[in-house]
């Protein structure tokens, strides 16, 4: 008697017959997936006294945390460059990651792009527990590794949660940054953050633009050689700012083949007792008003 297999039996025969020569294609594209998927972001993070700060290397999110007396003032701070006057801008963690040397409350990151490295610092310093007080500094260096002219168009974007508030940027009035953009001040509830270019050392940046959020983020990431608009004022609401620096760097081994910019950045918020202060004056005016 013939031995008949159930029919479902022979289907699953033949199926697997069928699939077992791609079998390791799709486990190793599924291996893939998996740490492509489950691969750690490169997040630093730099504490010192009353503040914290955390920042991704390795997204668009960037600096995206910054903590005083346990309250986060900030969304995302990152850097955007082109190449070239009418190409696509990109975030630098898009650039390749070198060395990373975080020692708790300063951090240097070493990316490398095609003819060009760029060198980010931070150093923290926290004010005293209670005191809402915080500063951070950055220097950037970018240099020009090949032998041709590097056109290069520098972006720093800025998303603070200081709920809804006001923005201005500022430009120098004296000296060889007269009239390029060297400060942003931002103040929303109480709260103000200052962001000042060390002119001294630095060149101001060529643009500035001042925004409600998304407008200048979605620029940034959907519009081809886009240079910020130049609008010093934005809000209240959902503010956001930018800067920009031009400069055609020289090929490398001469002067001017660099561009190197340093800035700091302070926040300072009210102490609870200023609030209550604050809130019992708002108080007896709008009940004055309904009497």
């Amino acid at each position: 008697m013939r031995n008949i297999q159930p029919k479902s039996e022979t289907i699953m025969t033949t199926l697997n017959k069928r699939l077992l020569p791609i079998c390791p294609a799709v486990a190793l594209l599924a291996l893939l997936s998996f740490n492509s998927q489950g691969r750690a972001d490169n997040i630093q993070t730099l504490v010192n006294d009353n503040s914290s700060v955390a920042i991704d290397l390795s997204s668009q999110t960037g600096m995206y945390q910054w903590n005083v007396d346990g309250n986060n003032y900030l969304a995302q701070q990152w850097f955007w460059y082109r190449i070239g006057p009418a190409t696509p801008q990109n975030s630098i963690d898009t650039l390749t990651l070198g060395a990373v040397n975080n020692t708790g409350s300063s951090l240097t990151a070493d990316y490398t792009g095609v003819g060009f490295s760029l060198s980010v610092s931070y150093q923290l310093t926290g004010g005293s527990p209670g005191s809402g007080l915080s500063d951070v500094t950055e220097q950037l260096a970018i240099n020009n590794t090949s032998a041709s002219p590097l056109d290069l168009h520098f972006f720093q974007f800025s998303h603070f949660l200081l709920g809804s508030s006001t923005v201005a940027l500022g430009k120098a009035t004296v000296g060889p940054n007269a009239g390029l953009y060297d400060e942003a001040l931002q103040q929303g509830s109480g709260v103000t953050l200052n962001e000042n270019v060390d002119t001294v050392n630095t060149p101001g940046a060529n643009h500035g633009e001042a925004a409600i959020y998304p407008h200048t983020i979605n620029s940034l990431n959907g519009t081809p050689g886009y240079t910020l608009n130049d609008n010093t004022s934005a809000g209240p609401g959902d503010v956001t700012w930018a800067l920009e620096w031009d400069k055609v760097l020289s090929p490398a081994g001469q002067a001017g083949s660099s561009l190197d910019i340093s800035k700091d950045k302070n926040l300072t918020i009210p102490e609870p007792s200023t609030w209550i202060l604050l809130s019992l004056g708002l108080g007896s005016v709008l009940l004055r008003r309904r009497r």
